[in-house]
């Protein structure tokens, strides 16, 4: 039977081989770890350069839809109208077109009076089936 001397003499011991054991991985595990940026780097370089390549396409693009916008026109109220009638209403789009012009004008003096689109389709229909 071991005495407690020798107990904590094995027990010194096993302390060490592991302070021992994981100074050697650790070791292993950065010099490792410091080979593989090196061996990134070309790759790493070429993924920058893209990115740099690609903020100026990005640069180019906002630039020209600025421009666009800047010299784009302001939509007309009946242009306006007449968009959201075609999409939110075609079948009252389709007989709004039929409308003379003078109906027309009717229709859009009544949507100007509300900037809302049911009481202008509402009118739209009026003047069509009169």
């Amino acid at each position: 039977m071991q005495t407690r001397a020798n107990q904590k003499v094995h027990i010194k011991q096993s302390a060490w081989r592991v302070a021992a054991t994981l100074l050697v991985w650790l070791t292993l595990a950065i010099g490792v770890q410091g080979n593989v940026p090196a061996a990134d780097n070309a790759y790493l370089k070429a993924l920058e350069a893209e990115a740099e390549n690609s903020a100026h396409v990005q640069e180019k693009k906002a630039a020209a839809a600025a421009a666009a916008a800047a010299q784009a026109k302001p939509k007309s109220l009946q242009e306006e109208f007449e968009e959201q009638l075609k999409v939110e209403r075609p079948n009252t789009f389709n007989f709004y077109e039929k409308l003379s012009p003078e109906d027309k004008a009717t229709v859009l003096m009544t949507y100007k009076e509300s900037h809302k689109l049911p009481p202008a389709a509402r009118k739209v229909l009026d003047l069509y089936f009169k």
